[in-house]
């Protein structure tokens, strides 16, 4: 096989990572694993040359994390860690930094989210190298930084938080890569502002948090284009509001929160809106609390 063959396999995988967003993972799971699949099969049992092969184990790799990053969603986290390993050693064999670094961020920020801060921060610590010499894209430092700060907010750790926030800010400031659906293409400016809310909420300052979760009102986050995550952030904002005091607030972010899950087929999104529906089960004697709680339950 030549590079006809692997350039149309980069166009599936491609069209496959730009509905990520717009769909969800639930119905992308099962696409994923075949993409993964069929890499696999063309490394072990096709004819190729060098370059071939090394174009091969580049895009397993991005089939690996892609079907981690489903499995993620799809709240199957033994197979997304499976994944997530498979992906940094394809990464590792191809000689692609850039993808073994974001895979390994992934794998951090997988290992975050089911409470394994410590994990994730040891994770990060396998490629700080690699970002701190400018190895990687300017995404992807990003990426590492912020899900970095997010380790760093579950642990409790405010300073070292804001460091992190700050290196990611940082790092975009040296992006001038074109908006592309690429596997990083999703770490932008406002994505790290929602992350910095997100680390304070988890800090116990909800307040400071609010005005983070702003760009969710200003057009600045791309919320239609990408409603899985939009859905989540909302949920955050949510939380933030309820953590501030002002209930109705909160209820008017879950509205919007659940306009956005009823668009995707999303495992993650919709436990996060169920939590939010747990948080405000607790002022079921707020008329607009019980009208979404009614919503909800429909």
């Amino acid at each position: 096989m030549g590079v006809t063959t692997t350039s149309r396999l980069d166009a599936f995988l491609t069209g496959l990572i730009s509905m990520d967003m717009p769909l969800g993972s639930d119905l992308l799971y099962y696409r994923a694993e075949d993409a993964f699949t069929l890499c696999i099969t063309l490394i072990t049992d096709a004819a190729y040359c060098e370059k071939v092969g090394t174009e091969l184990h580049n895009l397993a790799a991005k089939a690996a994390g892609f079907a981690g990053w489903m499995a993620f969603n799809s709240g199957n986290h033994p197979v997304a860690e499976s994944r997530f390993q498979t992906a940094i050693h394809l990464a590792k064999i191809s000689g692609a930094v850039d993808l073994k670094t974001y895979y390994t961020m992934d794998f951090a920020h997988q290992q975050s989210a089911i409470g394994r801060p410590v994990m994730a921060l040891d994770l990060l610590s396998t490629v700080a190298s690699d970002v701190r010499r400018g190895r990687t894209s300017a995404r992807t430092a990003a990426a590492v930084h912020a899900i970095s700060a997010e380790a760093h907010a579950t642990l409790g750790d405010s300073a070292a938080h804001t460091k992190a926030i700050e290196a990611a800010h940082a790092a975009l400031e040296h992006d001038s890569t074109p908006q592309t659906f690429t596997p990083n293409s999703w770490v932008t400016a406002p994505v790290i502002e929602l992350e910095a809310g997100f680390g304070l909420l988890r800090l116990g300052k909800p307040r400071q948090a609010l005005h983070h979760f702003e760009v969710l009102n200003n057009g600045a986050f791309p919320s239609e284009q990408w409603p899985r995550e939009a859905a989540i952030h909302l949920v955050s904002a949510a939380k933030a509001q309820l953590g501030a005091g002002d209930v109705e607030a909160a209820v008017a972010y879950a509205h919007r929160a659940h306009d956005f899950l009823d668009r995707i087929s999303c495992t993650r999104a919709s436990r996060h809106v169920a939590c939010l529906g747990q948080a405000l089960s607790a002022y079921q004697r707020t008329p607009a609390v019980r009208d979404y709680l009614d919503r909800a339950m429909t």
